[in-house]
């Protein structure tokens, strides 16, 4: 049900560096037209924010003395 609104929310985490909150989310995809539950939209969001995370990581660089 929210994969069509995948791309918005994957777009709204990214603008948000990752910050944004699901209910924030929840209202916006209603205001769309989505007619899921919040606990779709926190499990998506949830989800997108993990690989968001993943792909803008500190890189620690070993010590050399």
């Amino acid at each position: 049900m929210i994969s069509q609104f995948l791309p918005k929310v994957r777009e709204l985490v990214d603008h948000s560096n990752g910050r944004i909150r699901a209910d924030v989310v929840h209202q916006r995809l209603v205001a769309m037209g989505f007619t899921g539950t919040d606990r779709t939209t926190r499990r998506a969001v949830a989800e997108v924010r993990v690989a968001w995370k993943d792909g803008h990581r500190r890189r620690h660089r070993p010590w050399v003395p």
